[in-house]
Protein backbone atom coordinates (compact mmCIF):
# COMPACT_ATOMS: atom_id res chain seq x y z
CA UNK A 1 0.00 0.00 0.00
CA UNK A 2 1.45 3.48 -0.83
CA UNK A 3 1.37 5.92 1.57
CA UNK A 4 -1.17 8.41 -0.30
CA UNK A 5 -3.76 5.65 -0.21
CA UNK A 6 -2.59 4.83 3.29
CA UNK A 7 -3.31 8.38 4.30
CA UNK A 8 -6.36 8.79 2.35
CA UNK A 9 -7.62 5.56 4.49
CA UNK A 10 -6.76 6.81 7.56
CA UNK A 11 -7.93 9.82 7.82
CA UNK A 12 -11.43 9.43 8.63
CA UNK A 13 -10.02 7.90 11.61
CA UNK A 14 -7.84 10.44 12.77
CA UNK A 15 -11.17 12.87 11.90
CA UNK A 16 -13.25 10.74 14.08
CA UNK A 17 -11.11 10.53 17.19
CA UNK A 18 -10.69 14.11 16.95
CA UNK A 19 -14.19 15.22 16.85
CA UNK A 20 -15.08 12.11 19.93
CA UNK A 21 -12.36 14.38 21.67
CA UNK A 22 -14.51 17.66 21.08
CA UNK A 23 -16.68 19.29 24.22
CA UNK A 24 -20.34 17.52 23.77
CA UNK A 25 -21.79 20.63 22.80
CA UNK A 26 -19.74 21.09 19.86
CA UNK A 27 -20.63 17.48 18.63
CA UNK A 28 -24.34 18.06 18.77
CA UNK A 29 -23.64 20.89 16.33
CA UNK A 30 -22.58 18.74 14.42
CA UNK A 31 -24.77 15.57 14.53
CA UNK A 32 -27.74 15.60 11.96
CA UNK A 33 -30.90 16.48 14.22
CA UNK A 34 -33.85 15.91 11.87
CA UNK A 35 -36.28 19.12 13.33
CA UNK A 36 -33.45 21.59 12.70
CA UNK A 37 -31.57 20.49 9.56
CA UNK A 38 -28.64 22.26 8.41
CA UNK A 39 -26.30 21.38 5.04
CA UNK A 40 -23.35 20.50 6.90
CA UNK A 41 -25.40 18.01 9.68
CA UNK A 42 -25.72 15.77 6.16
CA UNK A 43 -21.38 15.19 6.24
CA UNK A 44 -20.75 15.90 9.55
CA UNK A 45 -22.86 13.51 11.25
CA UNK A 46 -20.75 10.61 10.37
CA UNK A 47 -17.72 11.79 12.29
CA UNK A 48 -19.55 12.37 15.57
CA UNK A 49 -20.59 8.98 17.89
CA UNK A 50 -22.05 7.96 21.14
CA UNK A 51 -19.91 6.70 23.22
CA UNK A 52 -16.14 5.10 22.99
CA UNK A 53 -17.92 1.30 21.99
CA UNK A 54 -19.44 2.86 19.45
CA UNK A 55 -16.49 4.43 17.86
CA UNK A 56 -14.32 1.40 18.52
CA UNK A 57 -16.48 -0.70 16.95
CA UNK A 58 -17.59 1.09 13.64
CA UNK A 59 -13.60 2.19 12.88
CA UNK A 60 -12.49 -1.38 13.50
CA UNK A 61 -15.57 -2.87 11.41
CA UNK A 62 -14.53 0.39 8.89
CA UNK A 63 -10.21 -0.32 8.96
CA UNK A 64 -10.51 -3.58 8.48
CA UNK A 65 -12.96 -4.08 5.42
CA UNK A 66 -11.14 -1.16 3.63
CA UNK A 67 -7.49 -2.15 3.78
CA UNK A 68 -8.71 -5.58 3.05
CA UNK A 69 -10.93 -4.40 -0.18
CA UNK A 70 -7.80 -2.47 -0.77
CA UNK A 71 -5.26 -5.14 -0.58
CA UNK A 72 -7.16 -7.49 -2.79
CA UNK A 73 -8.02 -5.25 -5.40
CA UNK A 74 -6.27 -6.34 -9.21
CA UNK A 75 -2.99 -3.37 -9.22
CA UNK A 76 -5.15 -1.77 -12.09
CA UNK A 77 -7.49 -0.63 -9.62
CA UNK A 78 -5.27 0.46 -6.60
CA UNK A 79 -4.26 2.73 -8.79
CA UNK A 80 -7.33 4.34 -9.15
CA UNK A 81 -8.50 3.71 -5.93
CA UNK A 82 -8.15 7.25 -4.08
CA UNK A 83 -10.89 8.59 -6.89
CA UNK A 84 -13.24 5.74 -5.92
CA UNK A 85 -12.51 6.28 -1.89
CA UNK A 86 -13.95 10.21 -2.09
CA UNK A 87 -16.59 8.85 -4.82
CA UNK A 88 -17.45 5.84 -2.03
CA UNK A 89 -17.72 8.57 0.94
CA UNK A 90 -20.07 10.93 -0.63
CA UNK A 91 -22.48 8.67 -2.40
CA UNK A 92 -23.23 6.55 0.42
CA UNK A 93 -23.47 9.84 2.99
CA UNK A 94 -25.75 10.87 0.37
CA UNK A 95 -27.21 7.67 -0.83
CA UNK A 96 -28.37 7.27 3.16
CA UNK A 97 -29.46 10.18 4.04
CA UNK A 98 -32.25 10.68 1.07
CA UNK A 99 -33.24 7.01 1.23
CA UNK A 100 -33.58 7.69 5.59
CA UNK A 101 -35.34 10.65 4.83
CA UNK A 102 -37.57 9.94 1.91
CA UNK A 103 -39.20 6.61 4.24
CA UNK A 104 -39.00 8.92 7.15
CA UNK A 105 -41.14 11.50 5.49
CA UNK A 106 -43.82 8.78 4.61
CA UNK A 107 -43.18 7.03 8.32
CA UNK A 108 -41.49 3.61 7.27
CA UNK A 109 -38.63 4.68 9.85
CA UNK A 110 -39.05 6.41 13.30
CA UNK A 111 -37.45 10.07 13.27
CA UNK A 112 -33.87 9.94 14.86
CA UNK A 113 -33.50 13.48 16.55
CA UNK A 114 -29.53 13.65 16.73
CA UNK A 115 -28.16 10.88 13.98
CA UNK A 116 -24.65 10.80 14.07
CA UNK A 117 -22.07 7.48 13.86
CA UNK A 118 -19.71 5.87 10.87
CA UNK A 119 -21.51 2.98 11.10
CA UNK A 120 -22.83 3.67 7.51
CA UNK A 121 -19.60 4.06 6.16
CA UNK A 122 -17.98 0.74 7.63
CA UNK A 123 -21.12 -0.94 5.85
CA UNK A 124 -19.94 0.69 2.64
CA UNK A 125 -16.53 -0.73 3.17
CA UNK A 126 -18.07 -4.15 3.84
CA UNK A 127 -19.93 -3.96 0.50
CA UNK A 128 -16.59 -2.71 -1.31
CA UNK A 129 -14.85 -5.28 0.28
CA UNK A 130 -17.69 -7.81 -1.22
CA UNK A 131 -16.74 -6.45 -4.69
CA UNK A 132 -12.97 -6.44 -4.17
CA UNK A 133 -13.33 -10.15 -3.42
CA UNK A 134 -15.60 -11.07 -6.17
CA UNK A 135 -13.22 -9.26 -8.63
CA UNK A 136 -10.34 -10.92 -7.08
CA UNK A 137 -11.77 -14.18 -7.67
CA UNK A 138 -12.89 -12.83 -11.13
CA UNK A 139 -9.46 -12.24 -12.47
CA UNK A 140 -8.29 -15.85 -10.75
CA UNK A 141 -11.10 -18.37 -12.57
CA UNK A 142 -12.37 -16.46 -14.84
CA UNK A 143 -12.29 -14.02 -17.93
CA UNK A 144 -11.12 -10.52 -16.74
CA UNK A 145 -13.25 -8.40 -19.04
CA UNK A 146 -16.32 -10.73 -18.91
CA UNK A 147 -18.85 -8.65 -16.23
CA UNK A 148 -21.07 -11.60 -16.23
CA UNK A 149 -18.70 -13.80 -14.41
CA UNK A 150 -18.13 -11.11 -12.03
CA UNK A 151 -22.01 -10.86 -11.26
CA UNK A 152 -21.43 -14.54 -10.88
CA UNK A 153 -19.35 -14.33 -7.89
CA UNK A 154 -20.75 -10.77 -6.32
CA UNK A 155 -24.38 -13.36 -6.08
CA UNK A 156 -22.15 -15.64 -4.22
CA UNK A 157 -21.14 -13.30 -1.91
CA UNK A 158 -23.87 -11.24 -1.57
CA UNK A 159 -26.52 -13.71 -0.76
CA UNK A 160 -24.91 -14.98 2.34
CA UNK A 161 -23.73 -11.98 3.31
CA UNK A 162 -27.55 -10.28 3.07
CA UNK A 163 -28.25 -13.62 5.44
CA UNK A 164 -26.10 -12.78 7.81
CA UNK A 165 -26.84 -9.40 8.36
CA UNK A 166 -30.50 -9.80 8.61
CA UNK A 167 -30.07 -13.16 10.80
CA UNK A 168 -30.80 -11.28 14.34
CA UNK A 169 -34.02 -9.27 12.40
CA UNK A 170 -35.97 -12.63 10.51
CA UNK A 171 -33.99 -15.81 11.01
CA UNK A 172 -36.07 -17.29 8.59
CA UNK A 173 -36.02 -14.81 5.63
CA UNK A 174 -32.46 -15.52 6.09
CA UNK A 175 -32.70 -19.23 6.23
CA UNK A 176 -34.43 -18.56 2.79
CA UNK A 177 -31.81 -16.36 1.27
CA UNK A 178 -29.12 -19.20 2.46
CA UNK A 179 -31.26 -21.55 0.45
CA UNK A 180 -31.71 -19.66 -2.66
CA UNK A 181 -27.59 -19.10 -2.20
CA UNK A 182 -27.50 -22.78 -2.31
CA UNK A 183 -29.61 -23.25 -5.39
CA UNK A 184 -27.52 -20.89 -7.34
CA UNK A 185 -24.91 -22.99 -6.45
CA UNK A 186 -26.16 -26.13 -7.76
CA UNK A 187 -27.64 -24.80 -10.51
CA UNK A 188 -24.15 -23.56 -11.79
CA UNK A 189 -22.56 -27.35 -10.82
CA UNK A 190 -25.45 -29.11 -12.36
CA UNK A 191 -25.35 -26.86 -15.80
CA UNK A 192 -21.91 -27.11 -16.05
CA UNK A 193 -21.96 -31.03 -15.69
CA UNK A 194 -24.98 -30.62 -18.37
CA UNK A 195 -22.70 -28.87 -20.85
CA UNK A 196 -19.75 -31.18 -19.94
CA UNK A 197 -17.42 -28.43 -19.71
CA UNK A 198 -13.96 -29.19 -20.64
CA UNK A 199 -12.74 -26.29 -19.19
CA UNK A 200 -10.00 -26.65 -16.45
CA UNK A 201 -10.61 -24.81 -13.32
CA UNK A 202 -7.48 -23.04 -11.72
CA UNK A 203 -6.61 -24.53 -8.38
CA UNK A 204 -5.75 -22.71 -5.40
CA UNK A 205 -2.54 -23.15 -3.59
CA UNK A 206 -2.30 -23.42 -0.16
CA UNK A 207 -1.24 -19.48 0.44
CA UNK A 208 -4.68 -18.57 -1.26
CA UNK A 209 -6.88 -20.69 0.25
CA UNK A 210 -5.64 -18.89 3.69
CA UNK A 211 -6.09 -15.31 1.95
CA UNK A 212 -9.40 -15.97 0.56
CA UNK A 213 -10.30 -17.67 4.06
CA UNK A 214 -9.27 -14.68 6.13
CA UNK A 215 -10.87 -12.45 3.63
CA UNK A 216 -14.28 -14.25 3.56
CA UNK A 217 -14.41 -14.54 7.37
CA UNK A 218 -13.52 -10.65 8.02
CA UNK A 219 -16.55 -10.19 5.29
CA UNK A 220 -19.16 -12.18 7.07
CA UNK A 221 -18.17 -11.71 10.33
CA UNK A 222 -18.72 -7.70 9.45
CA UNK A 223 -22.03 -8.16 7.84
CA UNK A 224 -23.46 -10.47 11.02
CA UNK A 225 -22.35 -7.29 13.34
CA UNK A 226 -23.74 -4.63 11.10
CA UNK A 227 -27.09 -5.93 12.83
CA UNK A 228 -26.54 -7.01 16.77
CA UNK A 229 -28.51 -10.08 18.73
CA UNK A 230 -29.73 -7.76 20.96
CA UNK A 231 -31.70 -4.33 19.63
CA UNK A 232 -33.36 -1.77 21.96
CA UNK A 233 -36.66 -0.52 20.81
CA UNK A 234 -35.91 2.67 18.73
CA UNK A 235 -32.33 2.60 19.83
CA UNK A 236 -30.74 5.41 18.52
CA UNK A 237 -27.06 3.93 17.93
CA UNK A 238 -28.19 0.82 15.75
CA UNK A 239 -29.52 2.43 12.49
CA UNK A 240 -30.12 -0.80 10.67
CA UNK A 241 -31.65 0.52 7.73
CA UNK A 242 -28.66 2.58 7.27
CA UNK A 243 -26.45 -0.44 7.43
CA UNK A 244 -27.98 -1.80 4.45
CA UNK A 245 -28.15 1.29 2.66
CA UNK A 246 -24.50 1.34 3.33
CA UNK A 247 -23.45 -2.26 2.07
CA UNK A 248 -25.52 -1.78 -1.18
CA UNK A 249 -24.45 1.50 -1.77
CA UNK A 250 -20.42 0.02 -1.47
CA UNK A 251 -21.16 -2.60 -3.41
CA UNK A 252 -22.81 -0.23 -6.53
CA UNK A 253 -20.07 2.15 -6.26
CA UNK A 254 -17.39 -0.47 -6.55
CA UNK A 255 -19.06 -2.16 -9.55
CA UNK A 256 -19.92 1.35 -11.21
CA UNK A 257 -16.51 2.66 -11.19
CA UNK A 258 -13.91 -0.52 -11.59
CA UNK A 259 -16.70 -2.55 -13.75
CA UNK A 260 -18.50 -0.71 -15.27
CA UNK A 261 -15.73 1.57 -16.28
CA UNK A 262 -13.20 -1.27 -17.26
CA UNK A 263 -10.73 -0.05 -14.54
Amino acid sequence: MNAKNFIIILSPVLICIIVFLLPSDWQNELALNSLHLNLWGWFTNVLVHYNLQHLVNNLAIYILAIISGYLILPVQGKKEFSKYFFILIFVSILFIFFIETLFRIFHFIPNVLNQRGFSGISAASLGFLCFSLSRRFQFRFGNQNEVGILLTFIYFLFLPSLALIVWNLSKVFSILVFLLWLGLILLVIWNNRKAKSTDKIAKLNWAEYILFGIIMFILFCGAYLLVPPIIKVNDPIVDIFAHLLGFISGLTTAFWFFALKNY
